[in-house]
């Protein structure tokens, strides 16, 4: 049985991956994307707007927000984005790691109140593969590994990008 999974990329397009990771670029609106939008969408207003570089012209700007197939694709040995679950389960183990400690400490200082619940976080996941022999051995691809992207609701950015958590072992790491 062949599973589907879509991937939101940072400037509102999504990569659905299918099988032997047949890939479709789909452009989406924001609010499709599952969040409310997080990030936000090409051409909002942003605090730091007049730095931010003008989108490539592979950012398919005539299309964005519009659902259409921009272009098609292929590739092998490369897993699909983790889904909004698993980018919360991997959260969820982190925070009941001894390494999720740090994380509490991030939340504390930012906002001044204790982490009381994962959902006091919102959280993109990316894959992770260990590269030649640097990384966790078991994250070359025979185990689900995930980044996050932590952010509290609402407010600032959580330092999690050192953590690789295992969802296969269910075991959170920390990169050198």
């Amino acid at each position: 049985m062949q599973r589907i999974a879509l991937r939101r990329l940072f400037a509102g397009t999504a990569l659905a991956v299918a099988g032997a990771a047949a890939m479709v670029a789909v452009t989406l609106p924001m609010e499709a994307s599952g969040d409310g939008g997080f990030p936000a969408p090409l051409g909002a207003a942003a605090p730091h707007a007049a730095t931010t570089p003008a989108p490539s012209p592979n950012a398919f700007p005539s299309t964005t927000g519009t659902g259409k197939v921009v272009r098609p694709d292929s590739a092998t040995g490369v897993q699909p984005a983790p889904s909004a679950q698993e980018s919360r389960e991997a959260l969820k183990v982190l925070l009941a790691s001894p390494l999720g400690n740090a994380v509490r400490q991030d939340f504390q200082a930012a906002t001044g109140r204790p982490l009381a619940a994962p959902a006091q976080l919102r959280v993109q996941g990316l894959v992770y593969e260990r590269s030649g022999s640097a990384g966790l051995a078991d994250c070359d691809g025979a185990h689900r590994c995930v980044r996050l992207l932590a952010r509290v609701v609402g407010g600032p950015w959580i330092d999690t990008w050192q953590f690789v958590i295992d969802l296969s072992a269910r075991r959170a790491h920390r990169l050198p």
